[in-house]
């Protein structure tokens, strides 16, 4: 059954509030997260941009990884996780244009980039 957009507001407000942690994956996660060169999952945090109906939500800060020490390949997909480490995957998705990480390569998102809404 579908949410009404009150309910909708409801389960993401819970969903995205808290500690959040941004992957990076060459596989359909909860596979081919990166694992070595530097890799870890970052910190992001969102902000209500708009709700309900549709409601919004885009991270308030630039998320920006480490520099990477080997080659990680190419990122597919990134996800929301509840845990720097282990933890539940919470949403996912796929990148449109995959991008490749080499050696000293940055991988950023910059702020109201990385947006979770109702539509």
């Amino acid at each position: 059954m579908p949410l009404a957009g009150v309910g909708e507001d409801i389960v993401l407000d819970a969903l995205l509030s808290g500690s959040l942690f941004l992957s990076l994956h060459g596989a359909l996660p909860p596979g081919g997260e990166f694992s070595a060169g530097g890799y870890s999952r970052e910190p992001v945090t969102f902000v209500k941009t708009s709700g309900p109906d549709p409601t919004v939500y885009k991270n308030s800060a630039q998320i920006e990884f480490p520099p990477a020490t080997t080659n990680w390949g190419v990122i597919n997909y990134f996800g929301l996780w509840s845990s720097v480490t282990g933890g539940n995957l919470l949403a996912y998705n796929n990148l449109i244009i995959p991008q490749t990480v080499d050696i000293e390569d940055i991988v950023i998102w910059g702020p109201n980039s990385l947006i979770v809404d109702t539509n």
